[in-house]
Protein backbone atom coordinates (compact mmCIF):
# COMPACT_ATOMS: atom_id res chain seq x y z
CA UNK A 1 0.00 0.00 0.00
CA UNK A 2 2.91 2.52 0.90
CA UNK A 3 4.09 2.01 -2.54
CA UNK A 4 1.16 2.44 -4.04
CA UNK A 5 0.63 5.77 -2.30
CA UNK A 6 4.00 6.98 -3.46
CA UNK A 7 3.41 6.27 -6.68
CA UNK A 8 0.22 8.22 -6.85
CA UNK A 9 1.50 10.75 -4.97
CA UNK A 10 -0.76 9.84 -1.73
CA UNK A 11 2.39 9.89 0.53
CA UNK A 12 5.42 12.12 0.18
CA UNK A 13 8.85 9.93 -0.85
CA UNK A 14 10.60 11.29 1.71
CA UNK A 15 8.41 10.49 4.33
CA UNK A 16 8.52 6.77 3.50
CA UNK A 17 12.35 6.58 2.48
CA UNK A 18 13.74 8.45 5.50
CA UNK A 19 12.48 5.90 7.96
CA UNK A 20 13.60 2.94 5.59
CA UNK A 21 17.15 4.65 5.58
CA UNK A 22 17.38 5.31 8.81
CA UNK A 23 15.92 2.27 10.70
CA UNK A 24 16.88 -0.33 7.91
CA UNK A 25 19.27 0.17 5.52
CA UNK A 26 20.60 3.33 3.10
CA UNK A 27 20.12 0.87 0.24
CA UNK A 28 17.09 0.13 0.93
CA UNK A 29 16.24 4.08 0.75
CA UNK A 30 18.59 3.64 -2.82
CA UNK A 31 16.56 1.07 -4.32
CA UNK A 32 13.24 2.49 -3.01
CA UNK A 33 13.80 5.77 -4.91
CA UNK A 34 14.82 3.41 -8.00
CA UNK A 35 11.46 1.97 -7.69
CA UNK A 36 9.34 4.76 -7.16
CA UNK A 37 10.71 6.47 -10.19
CA UNK A 38 10.99 4.21 -12.66
CA UNK A 39 7.35 3.22 -11.99
CA UNK A 40 6.56 6.73 -12.12
CA UNK A 41 8.22 6.98 -15.44
CA UNK A 42 6.53 3.64 -16.33
CA UNK A 43 2.87 5.24 -16.12
CA UNK A 44 3.22 8.35 -17.61
CA UNK A 45 4.78 6.35 -20.58
CA UNK A 46 1.95 3.88 -20.49
CA UNK A 47 -0.89 7.52 -19.95
CA UNK A 48 1.27 9.14 -23.37
CA UNK A 49 0.94 6.05 -25.19
CA UNK A 50 -2.62 5.91 -24.52
CA UNK A 51 -2.70 9.79 -25.59
CA UNK A 52 -0.92 9.80 -28.58
CA UNK A 53 -2.76 5.59 -29.99
CA UNK A 54 -6.00 8.10 -29.24
CA UNK A 55 -4.73 10.80 -31.98
CA UNK A 56 -3.39 8.47 -34.24
CA UNK A 57 -6.45 6.99 -34.79
CA UNK A 58 -8.59 10.13 -35.07
CA UNK A 59 -6.32 11.31 -37.48
CA UNK A 60 -6.22 8.38 -39.46
CA UNK A 61 -10.48 8.54 -39.45
CA UNK A 62 -10.06 12.26 -40.82
CA UNK A 63 -8.02 11.26 -43.66
CA UNK A 64 -10.49 8.55 -44.68
CA UNK A 65 -13.39 10.69 -44.21
CA UNK A 66 -11.22 14.01 -46.72
CA UNK A 67 -10.51 11.20 -49.13
CA UNK A 68 -13.97 10.05 -49.55
CA UNK A 69 -14.89 13.63 -49.91
CA UNK A 70 -12.23 14.06 -52.76
CA UNK A 71 -13.78 11.03 -54.62
CA UNK A 72 -17.41 12.39 -53.84
CA UNK A 73 -16.52 15.82 -55.13
CA UNK A 74 -14.69 14.44 -58.25
CA UNK A 75 -17.24 11.72 -59.17
CA UNK A 76 -19.60 15.17 -58.58
CA UNK A 77 -17.74 17.51 -60.78
CA UNK A 78 -17.29 14.85 -63.75
CA UNK A 79 -21.14 14.31 -63.66
CA UNK A 80 -21.65 17.87 -64.30
CA UNK A 81 -20.02 17.30 -67.70
CA UNK A 82 -22.74 16.10 -69.35
CA UNK A 83 -20.93 12.56 -70.28
CA UNK A 84 -18.64 13.74 -72.60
Amino acid sequence: LTLYKSISGGVDWQDVSDPLMQHVSPFMGAVFALYTGFAVLVLLNLVTGVFVDSALKLSRVDKERDLLHRVQRAFAAGGDRGGD
